[in-house]
């Protein structure tokens, strides 16, 4: 099943939307005959039935180190999703309780994510090309699409292959337009999207519910 999340108060407001989406949390999904050789973990994760193992794609940005931060806090066992094993490091040093990484690099470039999905039970989807001051790109839009649309494709695809039963997108609220007039956009406004960053994040929201 998929949840969209164009804005969220809060990190424990994502934590708990993974509480009400997974009625029946703290579930081992290890799947008969998983490969135990993937290279995730750097030290030895303190994992058992009542843990649920949630991939944080984007794990090293602001808002995923916090995600990271709070599955921890909650009881999860999250693994960071990340673009090279260098960056793993310093975020572990900055998220306490982070004992498992996965490389994941260009989501664009349709990655094998056979390892970063092992035993996997929920996604939690940050990672982005986000919008860019000064974009020097030929066609902006059309390298948006290929990681954020095209990226989220083909991550949800893998995802569904292993057997992971949830994947919360986290999209923008610039899908909603650039403004409003007194009050705060909401989930259920029509969108509006006006840049090629907000063209993309609606166009793998639409992706993802067909």
């Amino acid at each position: 099943k998929f949840a969209s999340a164009r804005q969220l108060s809060s990190i424990p407001t994502l934590v708990n939307r993974l509480y009400s989406l997974w009625p029946a949390a703290h579930r081992n999904t290890r799947r008969a005959g998983a490969s135990r050789d993937c290279a995730v973990r750097e030290q030895a994760s303190q994992s058992s039935e009542n843990m649920t193992r949630i991939l944080v794609t984007g794990a090293d940005g602001f808002v995923g180190k916090a995600v990271c931060r709070r599955l921890a806090e909650s009881g999860y066992t999250p693994r960071a999703g990340l673009w090279n094993a260098e960056l793993w490091p310093g975020l572990r040093a900055a998220v306490p309780g982070l004992s498992e990484f996965a490389v994941i690099g260009d989501l664009g470039a349709n990655p094998d994510l056979s390892c970063a999905l092992e035993n996997v039970g929920v996604v939690v989807h940050l990672a982005a090309r986000v919008h860019i001051m000064h974009d020097d790109t030929v066609d902006p839009l059309k390298e948006f699409r290929r990681v954020n649309v095209d990226g989220t494709e083909a991550l949800a695809r893998a995802a569904v292959e292993h057997g992971v039963r949830r994947i919360v997108f986290v999209s923008t609220a610039k899908v909603n337009g650039e403004s409003t007039s007194g009050i705060s956009f909401s989930e259920g406004d029509l969108p509006d999207p006006q840049d090629p960053y907000a063209v993309s994040k609606w166009e793998a929201e639409e992706a993802l519910r067909s």
